[in-house]
């Protein structure tokens, strides 16, 4: 089976000034109304609000809030049940050596020497409890006997359920934004296919009216114009971390695609020197991507000259970031 291609822009500058320029563009094309419907029928008023609900859907898709809300409010809760489950361990471990003094060997039985490596992992931590609530049964009598009861060893098995419950939800919410985010790049592409339409029909109409034809020529390069094969790399980014994006020819003016491929929410900013932090840039979600300008993402454009990635917005210990940049201009 082969993998699905990714999905790709089909334009060659940033997601917002492309909006902006078909926003500009309905303008202009409200303004010659008469010409443009004698020139072709189907473009008449109601064609011009069809247009602004395009502008208006893909704008507002574009921010992705709620679903943005609903991935942290899920990750929040996973986390809740992560410390519960770690809480309640650390309180078993008085029982545990209460039942078994200075026996090593039983106490890594109950995931002494496993705890530091999983603690901060879900998956790990849900097989962690899982596993906790076995021995536990194995050695019910002799804890029952300690003073940890039959009724609090079968609370480590709702407590893994609980937290496989957490996790499943969460990967939910991932699945969800995913499927977002390819969404949202067709419907840029859509606005996009029409706004060319109006533009074409437009430099059509009015090709002996220099003035009103550059009404209708497009700002930037088609994402076909460019002979240059796109630079695309491809890392990860440890929590609490600054990575250094090595990108060849990178100026103001280039147009980046930023795609965060992780489970934590990465920070992309133009500096003046590898692994600065200068608090600027834009927040990419997980499983999310944006085309960008070097320029707008720079604190100071005049001379950033380097690509950063920060994954500083989630706690410390925190799964690596992983993203992907791809640079065509």
């Amino acid at each position: 089976m082969t993998n699905p291609n990714k999905l790709l822009r089909s334009y060659g500058t940033d997601d917002a000034k492309m909006i902006q320029f078909s926003r500009t563009t309905k303008i202009n094309l409200e303004n010659n109304l008469a010409e443009f419907t004698s020139f072709d029928p189907d473009m008449d008023a109601s064609f011009v609000t069809n247009f602004e609900t395009t502008i208006d859907a893909i704008a507002s898709f574009s921010s992705d809030n709620q679903l943005i809300d609903v991935q942290v409010q899920s990750t929040l809760d996973l986390e809740e049940k992560m410390k519960e489950c770690r809480d309640y361990f650390q309180n078993m471990k008085y029982f545990i050596e209460k039942s078994f003094p200075s026996k090593t060997g039983t106490w890594a039985e109950f995931g002494y020497n496993d705890y530091d490596r999983v603690r901060g992992r879900s998956d790990s931590m849900i097989l962690f409890m899982h596993v906790l609530f076995e021995v536990s049964t194995k050695y019910e009598a002799i804890l029952t006997a300690a003073g940890f009861d039959a009724t609090r060893i079968a609370k480590i098995e709702t407590l893994t359920e609980e937290l496989r419950d957490a996790k499943s939800l969460q990967e939910q919410s991932k699945g969800l934004r995913s499927t977002a985010a390819n969404d949202r790049v067709i419907k840029l592409n859509e606005l996009y296919d029409l706004t060319t339409r109006i533009c074409n029909a437009g430099k059509a109409i009015f090709y002996q009216d220099y003035g009103r034809h550059q009404l209708f020529v497009l700002p930037w390069k088609s994402s076909g114009a460019s002979s240059k094969q796109p630079v695309i790399l491809h890392g990860v980014v440890s929590s609490e971390e600054t990575a250094f994006i090595d990108l060849p020819d990178l100026s103001k003016e280039s147009v980046l695609v930023l795609t965060n491929k992780g489970s934590e929410p990465l920070r992309f900013h133009g500096e003046n020197a590898p692994g600065v932090d200068s608090g600027g840039g834009i927040i990419i979600h997980p499983f999310d991507s944006q085309s960008v300008t070097f320029e707008s993402i720079s604190e100071d454009p005049t001379s950033a000259t380097i690509l950063n990635v920060s994954h500083n917005l989630s706690g410390p210990g925190s799964p690596e970031g992983s993203y992907e940049v791809s640079l065509t201009e």
